[in-house]
């Protein structure tokens, strides 16, 4: 905490236009020289909102029976974030979901909808797809592992079962922390990190996300929609995001349910194209990447207007 207190103070003599703090662990550093900043605006890029995170990970997944008992630093961490929002001249979430839950906390003009955003790829109108299912994330992160776990034990042997030549895919670091790394089944693959991730998206007809805990948006989840795949996840998986069950995504919440899903579309290629390219169309005018930077730059503008906004917002 000193050395980067000791940074931020030494940013801070350059007089910056604004601070820009990304997550609580960072905000609790800004929160220590709050005097210091005089008039420079905080913005916080809140992300994740910590408290629910925490709460549905004990609940749900606790490392030990009485790590629950952590959920009594519930309300310390909620005021925590409270305070951190208080200091801010404006907090950005990730979806309206969570903007709604907090307006409820801080009040309505603290906090804003900035949503995850990705690059869209041009696509080709001729590519086809193989009966591959992908999952894709880091399994440093626990809800990845879990999935991870989920997808490997409970609903692959199902869609294995009804579709012999299925292939399973699981790219990211961090499998050797999953159960299911040492699976014994020919078809499921561990590739860590790929190369060319596009590669892996234009041959797959599914991506699978059985996500049971965490909080936020999965970019996964819209990574997978700008690739034009058909998105078979829990509701928590698809927490968030707009996309309309049935027509831009498929919701399903037990293990047989989502494998059951899988299964459909890893049968009918058309449905899954139908369904990825509807979900492009909408994750398009929610997280295209250059509109958001359009919507960072304009509240920057507007907060300080001497600003160069497109020199910071300027994408490589």
């Amino acid at each position: 905490m000193r050395a980067a207190v000791s940074a931020l103070r030494g940013a801070l003599a350059e007089q910056p236009g604004l601070v820009l703090v990304h997550r609580l662990s960072s905000m609790a550093v800004v929160l220590e020289v709050a005097a210091e900043l005089g008039d420079v605006p905080v913005f916080f890029d809140m992300d994740d909102i910590e408290h629910i995170a925490w709460t549905r990970r004990l609940l749900r997944d606790p490392a030990w029976p009485r790590e629950k008992l952590l959920l009594l630093q519930t309300p310390r961490l909620m005021l925590a974030e409270v305070k951190a929002i208080a200091l801010a001249q404006q907090t950005f979430v990730c979806s309206e979901r969570d903007r709604r839950y907090l307006a409820r906390l801080v009040g309505s003009g603290r906090v804003q909808t900035v949503p995850n955003s990705v690059s869209f790829p041009a696509l080709s109108a001729t590519d086809e797809t193989e009966p591959l299912v992908l999952f894709v994330g880091s399994m440093g992160s626990r809800p990845n592992a879990q999935a991870v776990d989920s997808l490997v034990h409970s609903i692959w042997p199902r869609v294995r079962a009804a579709v012999p030549d299925a292939r399973l895919a699981i790219i990211g670091p961090g499998a050797e922390r999953t159960s299911a790394y040492s699976f014994p089944d020919s078809s499921v693959s561990f590739l860590g990190f790929v190369e060319d991730l596009a590669a892996w998206y234009r041959r797959a007809r599914v991506v699978c996300c059985p996500i049971y805990h965490g909080s936020g948006t999965r970019i996964k989840i819209i990574e997978a929609a700008a690739h034009r795949k058909a998105v078979v996840s829990t509701p928590m998986g698809a927490e968030g995001l707009s996309f309309v069950d049935g027509e831009e995504i498929v919701l399903r919440k037990a293990p047989a349910d989502l494998a059951d899903a899988c299964v459909e579309l890893l049968r009918d290629p058309s449905a899954a194209s139908r369904l990825g390219a509807q979900a492009r169309r909408r994750a398009l005018k929610l997280c295209d990447r250059g509109v958001v930077v359009r919507q960072l730059a304009d509240i920057f503008r507007t907060a300080v207007p001497q600003l160069d906004v497109a020199a910071c917002t300027k994408q490589p």
